[in-house]
């Protein structure tokens, strides 16, 4: 694996007093992260970082994102340690970081909204379906799972969104599904077990995987052991201290494919539940997770020494912009599918 440089834009809490001051720490893998003031805003004030990790990686592709992880535990014991906010914005660089003169490959980043500029589509009908769910005496608990839903949609990244959908699920689970005592099973023959000495069957209370799962049977999710199996596993990796790597090894599923299928099986179940399915219409039909794109720009750039590394003021600094527009055929398009 080769070491890479790369950085990162984010925003916090606290920043630096002084403009040219740092600060460094060395995280459990030995990667160096360290944090610079950003630019000031148009008012003059710091509101955010600058961000370096150094350590190596599998490729100047992929160092983008499993250095993210080694910034985020960094920001995790900031947090910890301040009590404050610190939050990883957009990627900026990767360099190749290899001592010594010579060619380096480089990478500049420009993310953004793949949503952007807004679908002029929104019109009285959306509204007309939100009156339907709030009037038809809506459950506490879906407006609950509801405002879940709508936090999915604001996290940029895919596992935060997954818990999130989890979680919104979980409260439709608890509130929809029975929980009666249901007999233990044996696990090789899955006849109930009883008590040798007295007969007496023994049972227990259903687990709350048990009710997700019967909400899934419910809404007739196609193929339901493979898709539950998967979203268990998603879920057990992200709680405890996974990421979409592990999730992707664990199901052979990518974990942007997973939070799309959770989260419209969240939509359905809190639709269905208030009886408005065939009432509503929809502005999207398309994916719930990836809005946000990533645009790489690649570089080489020679370093001649006499450093291990180039200063700051030597490593080439590209400006990457996108401009959106609509054309009139695709809107025209839109307005006649919608009819």
């Amino acid at each position: 694996m080769s070491v890479v440089r790369t950085e990162y834009r984010g925003i916090g809490d606290l920043v630096f007093e002084n403009s040219t001051a740092s600060g460094e720490l060395e995280t459990v893998e030995k990667f160096s992260v360290s944090l610079r003031n950003d630019a000031p805003d148009e008012q003059g004030h710091v509101t955010g970082f600058i961000a370096t990790v150094i350590g190596p990686a599998s490729s100047l592709d992929e160092a983008i994102h499993e250095h993210a992880i080694q910034l985020a535990h960094a920001l995790d014991y900031l947090s910890l340690v301040t009590r404050c906010r610190y939050r990883i914005g957009e990627p900026l660089r990767a360099i190749e970081w290899e001592p010594g003169p010579g060619r380096r490959k480089m990478l500049a980043f420009l993310r953004f909204d793949g949503r952007y500029p807004p679908l002029p589509r929104l019109s009285q009908r959306y509204f007309d379906g939100g009156r339907v769910i709030l009037h038809d005496a809506l459950e506490p608990f879906l407006l609950t799972a509801a405002r879940y839903f709508r936090l999915a949609l604001l996290d940029k990244s895919a596992a935060d969104q997954f818990i999130k959908f989890w979680h919104a699920l979980e409260v439709i689970a608890e509130n929809t599904i029975e929980r009666a005592l249901t007999p233990i099973t044996c696990r090789k023959c899955s006849s109930p077990i009883s008590c040798a000495e007295c007969g007496h069957e023994a049972t227990r209370f259903p687990f709350p995987k048990d009710a997700i799962k019967e909400v899934l049977n419910r809404l007739k999710v196609p193929d339901l052991e493979d898709n539950f199996k998967h979203l268990l596993t998603a879920r057990n990796s992200l709680m405890h201290g996974g990421n979409s790597k592990t999730v992707e090894r664990k199901c052979g599923v990518p974990l942007t494919t997973l939070v799309n299928r959770l989260g419209s099986i969240v939509q359905a179940a809190i639709i269905v539940r208030a009886g408005s399915g065939n009432r509503l219409f929809f502005a999207h039909d398309g994916e719930l997770c990836g809005f946000h794109q990533l645009n790489r720009l690649r570089l080489e750039f020679d370093y001649a020494g006499p450093g291990e590394h180039p200063e700051e003021e030597l490593i080439p600094k590209p400006i990457i912009s996108v401009t959106h527009s609509f054309e009139a055929t695709d809107l025209t398009e839109s307005a006649s599918q919608e009819g």
